[in-house]
């Protein structure tokens, strides 16, 4: 019994008891005319109270919800039995048995889900990982197994393998096309900077990949510009030996952009040649930025911010001493102070007189009382005591595109937990959690007083950071991006240039591609209020076709996604103003969906296995569709919901009150009663 259920049995008793006071005494002479008032009273005062205590009762009502059997269908070139495909979901969607177990939804994808459960089998990208987190945010809330139809093969997107689901999601796949691996030679990857200085030789490194025959495999791969070879190596492949990394240095010998062509020879009895090519593209300039990283210590930690600093980056990084980096203070770009201590007092200040920009990088040895002293926009209340600290990202983050996002993910930096406060305009982005509590205390924050740049990230650790953003992506790209961003903050050069533009020499495809641009005001502040407008033309047209560019944040960036693969003219106009940016790009036509019919079992079965499934070949659906008739791990689930409704609606007992109130008056008139 309710409380409100307690106070509405005590209402009526009040109602009764005071309905008949209040009709005591001799003038209420006729009984009968008197017990029919005190009853019209007693419902009248009880109809007041019961629309103040609004009783409520509770009841349980129970339903049964059916399991959700989610059907991804891989919706690529790729998938050469296409016609057995279509006719399996047109048996699922009319197996009554299964309709009646479960919720069925059919959902195709490429490079994303596609709207509705139409089977094309057009799509030149296949991002399986992708799909899966879409229908698992998607459905979120339900429950029940998920059938991937594939043939295992992805384009693009970070290795699905490696998808974890909720245990009450389980993923099932079915492979399309042959397990039994064809002889296939492919160039997986080219790893390689935007940019290179002329002059000098850069770095290429080539990841190939070899499977089929057992046999030992002699082959060329060729680097060419230009239809001229510039370099070549011969690469031997065996049973043991199915993959190779190789590292190649090519000279920078032509301002502006550059194309290269690597070509890997073919084999006997390989059918597949469109994945034996590649293109991969750089601007050679006359000029780059020159970091200087400064430490007194020697720590893991330098190493993995020169990685991460030179990866996408037109960037020199230079480790240094304090007292070797004080040789020349005019030269860089942007110094980087590694945990500071007292050899630092001299660097700091001269980085102070000439209004430099700077990168703080604190930790567990840095000497915070000394750093307090020699600068006056940091100061940290050290309390001796290192501790591991994680991290939480401030959402409203706008100073430039913070390409990485999964800061929780992330482990511990060591630092000394005290709280650290900054003087002047600032902008946090990440912020301390300690043993899981949330403080209000910045671990990385961006600091800009009009005239220089500062950074400060309080902890070390670093390099386990980009060892886990590898592990969660299969890729250094996003974590290193973001660094590249942040450095490129304090690198710019506001002084002469107003509008920046950020793009790709060569784009593999144009699905994704980006072209962004950052504008600065007269007073060299970033800016969002002008209109920025891309103007492209074809190499093979003499036509430019304009579209305007959208801010995002503090830049603007204009999509690429519908154009055909072909070289481009580019310009990034502020109409109204002389200022412009012009230069070219190319998006390449590579389908690497076309010419397969082989199926990656062993993919698809650690994705099996990670997910607490089972793989299945596509002449084995019945085997799968009768487990899922079957098993106990797929049944109703019971439900039960608490309804709480009103004892009587507000409306009722109004009429109630008028009622009984009108029939009252009436009486007490009709006998006399005042």
């Amino acid at each position: 019994m309710t409380i409100k259920l307690i106070w509405t049995i005590i209402a009526l008793i009040i109602a009764i008891l005071l309905s008949i006071w209040l009709y005591r005494g001799a003038r209420y002479d006729k009984p009968k005319t008197r017990y029919f008032l005190v009853i019209l009273r007693s419902i009248s005062l009880f109809a007041v109270m019961l629309l103040l205590i609004n009783p409520e009762i509770s009841q349980d009502v129970v339903r049964y919800e059916k399991p959700a059997l989610k059907v991804l269908i891989d919706q690529s070139e790729s998938i050469t039995d296409s016609m057995a495909v279509k006719s399996l979901m047109s048996q699922w969607k009319n197996d009554a048995d299964l309709t009646q177990r479960f919720d069925v939804y059919l959902q195709g994808f490429g490079q994303e889900l596609l709207l509705g459960d139409q089977t094309y089998f057009g799509q030149t990208e296949t991002n399986i990982g992708g799909a899966l987190a879409q229908m698992e945010a998607i459905h979120i809330d339900d429950f029940g197994p998920i059938i991937l139809i594939s043939d295992g093969l992805q384009t693009y997107g970070p290795a699905y393998q490696y998808s974890q689901l909720p245990m009450q999601s389980p993923i099932y796949p079915v492979l399309v096309g042959d397990t039994i691996a064809p002889i296939d030679l492919s160039i997986e990857r080219i790893y390689t900077n935007h940019y290179a200085r002329l002059g000098q030789k850069f770095p290429v490194e080539i990841l190939l990949d070899y499977s089929g025959s057992d046999e030992p495999q002699n082959v060329l791969l060729k680097i060419t510009q230009d239809n001229q070879v510039i370099w070549q190596q011969e690469i031997s492949f065996s049973k043991q030996i199915r993959s190779q990394l190789l590292n190649a240095e090519l000279p920078a010998n032509q301002l502006g952009q550059s194309i290269y062509s690597v070509v890997l020879s073919s084999v006997s009895g390989e059918e597949n040649l469109t994945n034996n090519e590649a293109v991969f593209g750089i601007d050679i300039i006359e000029d780059t930025d020159n970091i200087v990283l400064v430490s007194s210590i020697k720590h893991p930690d330098l190493g993995a911010l020169k990685r991460a600093l030179t990866s996408n980056n037109r960037v020199d990084v230079t480790i240094a001493s304090p007292e070797d980096a004080m040789e020349d203070t005019s030269a860089p770009d942007l110094y980087v102070l590694y945990q500071p201590d007292r050899r630092f007092a001299p660097l700091i200040e001269a980085i102070q007189a000439q209004n430099r920009n700077m990168w703080l990088v604190t930790g567990s040895e840095t000497d915070w009382s000394f750093l307090n002293r020699s600068q006056p926009v940091f100061y940290k209340d050290q309390l001796g005591v290192v501790d591991e600290v994680t991290v939480t990202a401030s959402e409203s983050f706008d100073l430039f595109d913070a390409s990485w996002l999964r800061w929780s993910e992330l482990p511990p930096l060591k630092t000394d937990i005290g709280s650290v406060s900054v003087s002047g305009p600032h902008t946090d982005l990440l912020k301390a959690n300690i043993q899981g509590n949330p403080l209000d205390q910045p671990i990385m924050t961006f600091y800009e007083d009009g005239n220089r740049r500062w950074i400060l990230l309080d902890g070390s650790g670093f390099w386990s950071w980009r060892r886990e953003a590898y592990r969660l992506e299969r890729s250094y790209e996003l974590f290193d991006a973001f660094v590249g961003s942040a450095a490129k903050y304090l690198a710019v050069d506001r002084s002469n240039e107003r509008l920046i533009v950020e793009r790709q020499p060569v784009y593999q495809r144009s699905s994704g591609a980006r072209l962004v641009a950052q504008y600065f005001d007269a007073a060299y502040e970033p800016s969002t209020s002008a209109v920025l407008e891309l103007s492209l033309k074809a190499f093979d047209s003499d036509r430019y076709q304009t579209r305007p560019m959208t801010p995002m944040g503090q830049k603007y960036m204009a999509a690429l996604d519908d154009l055909s693969a072909g070289d481009y003219d580019y310009r990034v106009l502020v109409p109204g103003t002389e200022i412009q940016k012009s230069g070219k790009f190319s998006v390449l036509s590579i389908n690497r969906e076309s010419n397969s019919g082989f199926a990656e079992w062993p993919n698809m079965a650690y994705l099996a296995a990670q997910n607490h499934g089972q793989p299945y070949m596509l002449d084995q659906v019945q085997d799968l569709l009768s487990h899922l008739k079957h098993s106990e791990q797929f049944v109703q689930k019971e439900v039960v919901e608490t309804k709480t409704t009103p004892l009587i609606q507000w409306y009722y007992a109004l009429v109630l009150l008028i009622l009984s109130s009108a029939i009252e008056w009436w009486l007490r008139k009709y006998n006399g009663y005042t």
